[in-house]
């Protein structure tokens, strides 16, 4: 066999680089389709993200350790989600059952529900509301949360972008 033979063997075209080469564009046109990738992992938070929680059946003195201004915290991980901008104490509801079956609503003694605004920085995608770097919240989403002061389950109610948010 002499070079000229041994080059046009090497030249030829085969199905495995038929498929290499499909493979490769393929990749290249979903990242295309699925979006900016590099937008998604370097964006900064810049919008102001405003949520409503309830923490559900606390002791009535729980009421005296919170304040607006408090800066919030997940308790596991002791990532920051914001800070306390208001809120609202009610008696604790619970639902009890009477002698002759019916279900009525009443309130716990000593017990206090508090619905409670926050506002931190964040972003909104196609996949939800992400705060501080990446903490997916959402309505029915529920956290253990701590302040300086009290620890509490939370359960939020509402999450939506501030209309008045001057940070972009």
């Amino acid at each position: 066999m002499n070079s000229f033979e041994i080059n046009k063997r090497k030249a030829k075209f085969n199905i495995v680089d038929m498929v290499i080469i499909v493979a490769v564009i393929g990749i290249i046109a979903a990242s295309f389709i699925r979006g900016d990738i590099v937008r998604r992992f370097t964006e900064t938070d810049n919008a102001t993200v405003v949520y409503t929680f309830e923490a559900r059946n606390l002791k009535s003195t729980s009421a005296l350790y919170i304040e607006e201004g408090d800066k919030l915290y997940v308790k596991d991980s002791g990532k920051y989600i914001g800070t306390i901008t208001g809120f609202t104490v009610k008696n604790a509801l619970t639902v009890v059952e009477t002698a002759d079956g019916k279900l009525i609503e009443g309130t716990l003694p000593d017990r206090i529900d508090l619905i409670v605004t926050a506002e931190t920085s964040g972003r909104k995608t196609d996949a939800g509301v992400f705060i501080n770097g990446g903490l997916f919240i959402s309505a029915g989403k529920e956290f253990e949360i701590t302040t300086d002061k009290l620890t509490y389950p939370m359960s939020i109610e509402n999450v939506y972008i501030s209309e008045t948010d001057t940070s972009s």
